[in-house]
């Protein structure tokens, strides 16, 4: 939990720890970021690319009022507008930009416009996935109709076979739709590690 860009400077230490014990030992090393996109600036993205960071994942909910209401930045800027300029500073510095949209019944009919937006504006192509109720909060405070209104499973298997089946495909993206258990977490794979420090 949290996000990396909080303390960039650990993220710097390990990784040049990280680096120098690979690179003593011909081992290729890489690594990705998840991130909010808020305190992400050139400096940091450039920091980050230094540190071998090939690609970032972020989230983007919706257009701009859309995600704005639903992620928004503690300083009450423009989260959207700071997720998109971060997203067109990875890729100034090399960094792959991996972007995915949370979708639920209010925020999908703005899915299409978006992706055009991002594909656009941060040469950047986005995906989505269903917005689950992890921590059972649905229908709590503002995580409630009319802001948010959940799909059902089978409502989105079909949505998403209907939106897979209208665009060019090739076999690999379709057996990896059809996997029967997709991993929830990356953390999961068999060798995996969570280095708390160095």
């Amino acid at each position: 939990g949290g996000d990396p860009s909080l303390a960039l400077d650990v993220v710097e230490q390990m990784s040049e720890a990280m680096i120098s014990w690979c690179d003593e030992r011909g081992v290729a090393y890489s690594a990705m970021i998840l991130t909010n996109c808020n305190l992400i600036d050139e400096e940091a993205a450039a920091m980050l690319a230094r540190c071998r960071v090939e690609s970032a994942f972020i989230t983007i909910d919706g257009l701009e009022a859309t995600h704005n209401m639903r992620r928004r930045a503690a300083n009450g800027s423009n989260s959207f507008e700071r997720n998109v300029e971060a997203a067109k500073l990875f890729r100034a510095h090399g960094i792959q930009v991996l972007a995915n949209m949370n979708a639920d019944r209010v925020n999908w009919p703005e899915f299409e416009e978006l992706r055009a937006y991002l594909a656009r504006e941060a040469g950047v192509m986005l995906s989505f996935g269903r917005l689950c109720d992890y921590g059972h909060f649905y229908g709590t405070r503002d995580f409630k109709k009319p802001y948010f209104d959940l799909f059902d499973h089978e409502e989105f298997c079909r949505l998403k076979h209907e939106e897979f089946a209208s665009r060019p495909f090739d076999a690999a993206t379709l057996r990896a739709l059809l996997a029967p258990a997709p991993r929830f977490c990356n953390g999961q794979r068999d060798a995996y590690y969570v280095i708390d420090r160095l």
